[in-house]
């Protein structure tokens, strides 16, 4: 699991400090299938939540829970799309990434890594 914490900030560069917006997502799953859907509550997390903090943030789980998926270099890729849906329904798209997980030379997946197109998130198992 890749657990993250994102922090919503303004075109400005300053946090936005709100608990109006909805972080939703979607994409394409690593096995093809695709997803629409608002990111929380996540279960077993206390901060995920329908709607962001009153800090502007919010919590994400992007791949789930790990499964027994073969993978083999070069690896396989889901993309998330995260939106904000702020408090008037528009949707602001803050942010675009591809995963991609890989299991150097193995048939079945027991050891590899996660990470994303924009290099600020990965995860070794």
């Amino acid at each position: 699991m890749i657990d993250i914490k994102y922090q919503v900030v303004g075109q400005d560069g300053n946090n936005i400090e709100s608990d109006e917006m909805t972080p939703h997502e979607s994409g394409i799953f690593f096995t093809g299938g695709t997803f629409d859907n608002n990111i929380g509550p996540v279960p077993g997390y206390p901060t995920s939540s329908e709607k962001t903090a009153v800090d502007g943030t919010f919590h994400d789980v992007p791949v789930g829970v790990c499964s027994p998926v073969p993978i083999s270099n070069p690896g396989v890729t889901a993309t998330q799309n995260i939106k904000m849906i702020g408090p008037s329904g528009t949707l602001y798209l803050v942010r675009s990434q591809t995963f991609t997980a890989k299991a150097p030379g193995a048939i079945s997946f027991g050891h590899g890594s996660i990470t994303n197109s924009l290099g600020d998130i990965s995860g070794t198992r």
